[in-house]
């Protein structure tokens, strides 16, 4: 099934689709929650402390990558691109209101290997957080604790902040939107639905 999304509509819309599949229907949502498995900051922290060097340390960063729920080619839109990122980065997000207090949904992507594992590394930071603690993430220290700051090029290191820039305009965009927007460049104006 190929999904398709309205522009405006598109944060509720992917609310409701599953990552791996695009998939529409509620039921395949749940399932794939169920079975999603989120590597935390901490055990990043330790998975690196156990590596010996920088060759291991890019493998499984690169394996973090691969582990990605696949992003739907329908999100892969021009306003979902991430400017400043040397490789094409796209990304999306979501407000999620299944307990007392909304968390942000992110999904993400990249055509590089090595930036999806950066990917990786913000969702394990920022998806599935409340907004306060989105807003309070230094993953500025998360970056240099990883190590990354010494090890990723300069044109990585900027793509990386380029997309934390991102995520972090979005909690007051979305708490001040009147409906829930997809995560695009915080300088494009939203018009309303036709």
């Amino acid at each position: 099934m190929v999904a398709t999304l309205d522009p405006w509509r598109g944060a509720r819309q992917l609310a409701r689709m599953t990552p791996a599949t695009g998939s529409d229907r509620e039921g395949d949502r749940e399932d794939a929650a169920s079975h999603a498995t989120r590597t935390t900051i901490d055990e990043l922290r330790e998975h690196f402390e156990l590596l010996d060097g920088w060759e291991d340390r890019y493998r499984y960063l690169i394996d973090l990558g691969k582990a990605l729920a696949p992003m739907d080619a329908a999100l892969k839109t021009e306003h979902a691109k991430v400017d400043g990122c040397m490789s094409q980065v796209w990304m999306v997000g979501h407000l999620e209101h299944d307990g007392p207090t909304p968390v942000l949904r992110l999904i993400a992507d990249s055509d590089a290997a090595i930036v999806r594992g950066l990917i990786a590394v913000l969702l394990a930071a920022y998806d599935g957080q409340p907004l306060d603690v989105v807003r309070a993430t230094d993953v500025a220290a998360v970056f240099d604790t990883l190590g990354l700051g010494q090890h990723v090029s300069m044109n990585r290191r900027n793509g990386f902040f380029a997309m934390v820039g991102r995520i972090r305009a979005l909690p007051d965009r979305l708490t001040t939107a009147a409906e829930t927007p997809t995560l695009s460049d915080a300088s494009t104006e939203r018009r309303s639905p036709a």
